[in-house]
């Protein structure tokens, strides 16, 4: 009551604001492609950032682009996602899983064999140290992060683990290290 924060809110205007409201809808919820009504007059300015690489089109209209997803999918925001799963009855619980795991799936198999960022990179290889526990654990990250080696390599290896493969992180330690030891037996 007498409180702004419901019912009709300011239309959102410039880039900054476009991108803020699309990175809450995807911390929040997973939810990655935002209806261009959702940026009201700035509709035509969201189809512009296309342009400029923050943002992609999507199936139901714009999307932030694979980079931007990959930076903001951290440790907290993966968390934040799990346990809004786990409050849903278990048929949209598996679904809402699914729909993570496909996110991950998505922007760590993008990240694979491009030239990014070595901070980009390293995330991409936590979100794939993630998608390798069956539990989608997000302290796979901390694991990954901690295990050394360049993250490019950390990538190829954790996706060619497959997905679901490590029931604990224990698994995951010990699958980390089998990959790791291999780099010094090479030549």
């Amino acid at each position: 009551m007498g409180s702004q924060d419901g019912g009709a809110s300011a239309r959102p205007g410039g880039a900054e604001e476009i991108i803020r409201i699309a990175a809450t809808a995807y911390r929040r919820r997973a939810l990655v492609g935002l209806p261009l009504a959702t940026f009201g007059d700035a509709a035509e300015q969201a189809l512009a950032l296309v342009d400029s690489g923050e943002l992609e089109r999507h199936e139901r209209g714009v999307a932030l682009a694979p980079s931007v997803r990959l930076a903001l999918a951290g440790q907290a925001v993966l968390s934040g996602w799990l346990d809004d799963v786990r409050q849903l009855p278990s048929q949209l619980a598996a679904a809402a899983l699914e729909t993570i795991r496909e996110e991950l799936r998505l922007i760590t198999r993008w990240a694979a064999g491009r030239e990014l960022p070595p901070e980009l990179t390293q995330r991409a290889a936590e979100l794939a140290g993630v998608l390798a526990t069956s539990s989608l654990d997000p302290q796979a990250m901390t694991v990954v992060a901690s295990s050394g080696g360049a993250p490019a390599r950390q990538l190829r290896e954790l996706l060619a683990l497959g997905e679901g493969r490590c029931s604990t992180l224990k698994e995951l330690r010990t699958e980390i290290s089998r990959f790791v030891s291999t780099i010094h037996l090479q030549p």
